[in-house]
């Protein structure tokens, strides 16, 4: 930490107990200590209700590295500032804020509001200026002389540095006699004396004759005759800046932007011009404070780009800049970085009830669903090519005696995968999922591990290397939308196959990621079983040169690209690879699995029967209360149920899902007696029995 923070933390600490002295007028009391380079804020209300805290410091030689507040406050933060919002001071209590500072010790102030309306601010800590022995010696001498206002080391500043007439400004100085009455003149003409506080410094509020322009003295004079001035240009006053086109206005930005995006922001202003860029979240809320300032053409930019973070709230967000006569705001909306948004029609089912899910997906492409019971068992999957609409909608029927929990679907298209939940007999037990946006990474970047589960929850993250040894710990607490974004730190990482771990108590979820892994490799040899049926997992095995990236393509006998998946080898160059899968509706025939690394690649071919339903069979089991429709001898995944009395149709068609032995069941909400057909398909087979409902 910069020796600048150690020298001067005596002198500073008895300049902020002062400055913590509230007027009489004062409508919150302010206590600070500082311990080397980290401040300890206290802000109790007096007399008035506070809604909205915002500490913050201009930009320049130094950053907010870590901050805390008192619990029941929410808190906004940019390199700069921070701003505690979401809760109420009431008079006579007080809420505390922990800030710790790398680099200079910078000049910080503090504001307070009430629905959006400043109630008051002021100075926070205001570092010594030269610590040398001169000054020193010049400071001692103020105190023991209550007479003498302006001293050698006495300077103040406005706020804009280039205000206009009519305007309010503040008016910022340091170094003065403590305690001391100053008289103030701008453009000669007398305003409202300033008072300095026991540190000597102060912060106070005037506003510009609107009579005056050009360049204007602004003078300070105390007991003793003595006096301090800077000599200001004013800048042009709104209605000016309009006639001379110097409006101040924001950049075209898209109308949309998806997490993870780069908003790059700028615009024009009067020359010069000082720029304060509030930017607001979709609750209304400040998330980050900039100032900037226009060069000497007019336009201006924030310097570093805003990055929407993977774990943003999606909805309207905007910034709003402001000159100091001007304002001019820009928004845009945050959408999903999601392909597949699919969710539960209601968040919880009953057993014998069908759990349905809709959303949308990429439109036109192949897309995958396995449905996963509560012990992580395969009760069913499907695949089909999503239509133009996008729209995508899946049921699954559920019997009385199937187990409660929380049921997963699995949804993947392309490169995309999502895991969405359902529970049945109860509310869902968010799982821990852990994801990288990556498959591979150089040692320069930072992979973005997303963690989704429980919001609240506190999740251990482990990183192995390949011989099982914990090379990384760490943790993150899952937001309000159940996700946390972990950005894990690689650059001692040497080249190899790691894997993540996210434990939340006995939960965990882990995940492979390479780094500096190769796209060449050397050797390659995969097989795969060749007889498979649809629906039927692909399993691949192979041999390659270490440390490797693969890609394992699933052709059909046309050619035709049915999945892609990336894969690594470790150290060993092992392969396993289980994510392939033939859909329901594929062809009969020769398919094709691909494996390629660089120049090199590897085939091993499968053979896809047709399946028929040889003995399929059913009937209606009435022992319970509720019929129940039996299916036996089934070989596909699905069959397809309709229900007739006479020739209209009562129920379906709709599917239902068997088990490896060809064993399946579907409620039957049956209410008004008649004599019911029920006819079931099952590829070119059919079977059907006829049932007479008489309670």
């Amino acid at each position: 930490m910069n020796g600048g923070w150690v020298a001067g933390v005596a002198l500073m600490l008895a300049a902020l107990t002062a400055l913590a002295a509230p007027s009489a007028l004062a409508q919150v009391d302010v206590e600070v200590d500082v311990l080397e380079n980290s401040i300890l804020a206290s802000f109790t209300a007096s007399g008035e209700l506070i809604d909205d805290i915002v500490v913050w410091f201009e930009p320049g030689g130094a950053s907010i590295s870590e901050y805390a507040a008192d619990p029941g406050w929410l808190i906004a933060d940019s390199p700069e500032s921070i701003r505690l919002y979401g809760s109420m001071l009431e008079d006579g209590h007080t809420v505390k804020l922990g800030i710790k500072l790398q680099g200079e010790a910078p000049q910080i102030y503090w504001s307070a509001s009430r629905d959006s309306t400043e109630v008051q601010w002021g100075l926070l800590l205001a570092p010594e200026q030269d610590t040398s022995e001169d000054a020193g010696q010049g400071a001692t001498q103020s105190s023991n002389d209550m007479e003498q206002g302006i001293l050698d080391v006495s300077e103040f500043r406005t706020i804009p540095e280039k205000p206009t007439p009519g305007s309010a400004i503040r008016l910022v100085g340091s170094g003065f006699g403590p305690l001391q009455e100053l008289d103030l003149t701008i453009g000669g003409n007398r305003m409202k004396s300033l008072e300095t506080d026991a540190a000597g410094g102060f912060v106070a509020t005037r506003t510009i004759p609107n009579t005056l322009d050009g360049r204007v003295d602004f003078v300070l004079t105390d007991r003793m005759g003595a006096d301090l001035q800077i000599s200001l240009r004013l800048g042009e006053t709104a209605e000016d800046a309009h006639v001379n086109g110097a409006d101040l206005a924001i950049g075209e930005l898209d109308s949309t932007y998806r997490r993870g995006d780069r908003i790059s922001v700028s615009g024009t202003a009067a020359p010069l011009n000082s720029i304060v860029c509030n930017l607001y979240g979709p609750g209304g809320d400040i998330i980050s404070v900039k100032v900037v300032t226009a060069d000497h053409t007019g336009a201006w930019s924030i310097p570093e780009s805003i990055i929407i973070p993977l774990d943003a709230p999606l909805g309207r967000y905007s910034v709003q800049v402001n000159d100091g006569d001007q304002t001019s705001e820009a928004g845009w909306t945050v959408e999903s970085g999601k392909v597949i948004m699919l969710e539960p029609v209601r968040a919880i089912f009953q057993p014998g009830d069908t759990i349905e899910f809709n959303g949308t997906a990429t439109p036109g492409e192949s897309i995958y669903l396995i449905l996963q019971g509560p012990a992580g068992d395969e009760l069913a999957l499907d695949s089909w090519t999503v239509g133009p609409d996008g729209v995508v909608w899946w049921e699954f029927a559920t019997s009385p005696n199937l187990r409660k929990g929380t049921y997963t679907l699995i949804v993947s298209q392309g490169t995309e995968r999502e895991f969405v939940y359902a529970g049945l007999g109860g509310v869902v037990e968010m799982p821990t999922v852990i994801t990288f946006d990556k498959v591979n990474y150089l040692s320069s970047e930072t992979p973005n591990i997303v963690i989704t589960g429980t919001p609240g929850d506190e999740i251990n993250i482990l990183v192995l290397d390949d011989s099982d040894t914990v090379v990384h710990r760490g943790n993150a607490t899952l937001q309000a939308d159940g996700r946390a974004v972990y950005h894990l730190d690689i650059s001692t990482f040497s080249s190899g196959v790691y894997t993540a771990i996210a434990q939340r108590g006995t939960v965990q979820d882990d995940h492979e990621f390479g780094v500096g892994l190769s796209v060449g490799a050397s050797t390659l040899d995969i097989s795969a079983r060749i007889d498979h049926k649809p629906g039927d997992p692909v399993l691949v095995l192979g041999t390659t040169s270490s440390n490797v990236i693969l890609t394992i393509t699933l052709m059909d006998p046309d050619g035709n690209i049915v999945q892609r998946v990336e894969t690594l080898a470790g150290k060993t160059g092992m392969l396993t690879e289980q994510r392939l899968r033939i859909p329901l509706n594929a062809e009969s025939g020769t398919w094709t699995v691909r494996a390629a690394s660089g120049p090199n690649s590897d085939v091993a071919e499968l053979f896809v029967s047709a399946q028929t339903a040889d003995g399929l069979a059913v009937r209606v089991d009435d022992s319970s209360v509720r019929p129940m429709i039996v299916i036996s001898g089934a070989i596909q995944t699905y069959v397809t149920v309709a229900i007739n009395e006479g020739d209209r149709l009562v129920v379906g068609p709709q599917r239902a899902y068997v088990t490896d032995s060809g064993i399946g069941q579907l409620p039957w909400s049956i209410t008004i007696p008649g004599t019911y057909t029920v006819t079931v398909e099952a590829g070119s087979e059919t079977a059907s029995t006829t049932y007479r409902y008489d309670p």
